[in-house]
C-alpha cells in the first residue's frame, strides 16, 4: 500500500476541519462539490476527476475523513464532559476554544484515510468509505467511552435480552420520523426511484449520492429526511441492472437498513456509530456480487 505524504498531512486537516464546522457539516460539503465535481465532467474539463477524487472523495472533505474524524472528536469531546451531545454531529466543535478536541478529529482524519487506503490496495469488494467511516466510529467509542458497538442498555432493556437492542423510545431514536416501517418503505420507494432514474440517464450514480447530501444544507432539522444511504445503493442497483424499478427496491432496503443500524449501534450508544455507512457498506457489497 502506497502512503502519499502530501495526502497523509492533508488528512491531518481535513479530520480538524470535520471537528471545526463538525461532521455533518463538512459531509453537506462533499455532497455539493460532488454535485461540482460531475457537473464539470459533462463539459469534458479534466479537472472533474480531480473535483471528485481528490477533494470530494479525497483527503480534504472526504466523509472517511472529515465526517469520520468529526464524530471522533464529538466523542472526545462529550467523554471528556464538555458541553455537547456525543451524537450530535451537527455542532462545530470550535466553538470548544479546545485545541485537543479538534487534534482528536485530525488524528482520525488521518487513520480514516489510512484505512481506506488499505482496502482500495487490496481491491475489497464493499464501499471502503463507508466501512471506513464505521471502523472508525466504534474504534472511536470504544477508545473515548469504553463502550461497545451495541452501546449500553437501560435496565429495563436489559431484562428483555437482544430483543431490547430493537425497542426505541424517546431519547434513544436516530431519527423519529424515520424509523415506522411504512414511512421507511416510502421514503426508500420515493427517493430510491428517482436516484435510479438519475444513475441510467446520466450513467453517474455518484450524482444521486450528491444530491442526498448536498440538500441537507437546507434540511439540518427536525423531521426532513435523511437518504443518501436510500439514493446511493438505489443508484448503484439501477445501474448495474439498468432497472429504474431496482432503484426503488434498493433504496426500501437501504432506507430499511439504515433503521436496523440506528437500533443496533446508534440508538443505545454514546456516540456517533453512523446508520446511513452501515447500510451502505451491506448494499453496496450486494450489489457488487450481484
Amino acid at each position: 500500500m502506497a502512503i502519499d505524504l502530501g495526502h497523509l498531512l492533508a488528512s491531518f486537516g481535513g479530520g480538524i476541519i470535520g471537528a471545526a464546522i463538525g461532521g455533518v457539516n463538512a459531509f453537506v460539503m462533499t455532497g455539493m462539490l460532488v454535485l461540482v465535481g460531475v457537473a464539470a465532467g459533462f463539459f469534458g474539463q479534466p479537472q472533474a476527476a480531480a473535483i471528485l477524487n481528490s477533494v470530494a472523495f479525497g483527503p480534504v472533505i472526504a466523509p472517511h475523513i472529515a465526517f469520520a474524524g468529526g464524530a471522533a472528536a464529538l466523542a472526545y469531546a462529550s467523554a471528556k464532559g464538555l458541553d455537547v451531545n456525543g451524537k450530535d454531529a451537527t455542532v462545530p466543535l470550535a466553538k470548544l476554544n479546545r485545541p485537543d478536541v479538534l487534534i482528536v478529529g485530525g488524528v482520525f482524519g488521518v487513520l480514516g484515510y489510512l484505512l481506506n487506503s488499505f482496502w482500495v490496495s487490496i481491491a475489497l469488494k464493499t464501499d471502503t468509505i463507508a466501512l471506513t467511516i464505521i471502523l472508525s466510529n466504534m474504534l472511536a467509542r470504544a477508545l473515548f467511552w469504553k463502550e461497545g458497538p451495541f452501546g449500553t442498555l437501560p435496565d429495563d432493556l436489559k431484562e428483555k435480552g437482544f430483543a431490547g437492542q430493537f425497542v426505541v423510545r424517546e431519547g434513544r431514536c436516530w431519527l423519529p420520523w424515520q424509523k415506522d416501517f411504512m414511512q421507511l418503505f416510502v421514503i426508500g420507494l420515493g427517493f430510491g426511484l428517482p436516484a435510479g432514474f438519475v444513475a441510467i440517464a446520466t450513467g453517474k450514480p455518484v450524482l444521486a449520492f450528491g444530491i442526498a447530501g448536498a440538500y441537507l444544507v437546507i434540511g439540518q432539522k427536525p423531521g426532513f429526511p435523511v437518504v443518501h444511504h436510500v439514493m446511493l445503493p438505489a443508484a448503484l442497483a439501477a445501474q448495474a441492472t439498468g432497472s429504474v424499478l431496482m432503484g426503488g427496491v434498493f433504496g426500501v432496503l437501504g432506507a430499511l437498513f439504515g433503521e436496523l443500524a440506528a437500533r443496533l449501534f446508534f440508538n443505545h450508544g454514546k456516540s456517533v456509530i453512523d446508520p446511513p455507512s452501515v447500510a451502505i457498506a451491506i448494499l453496496t457489497t450486494i450489489i457488487l456480487f450481484m
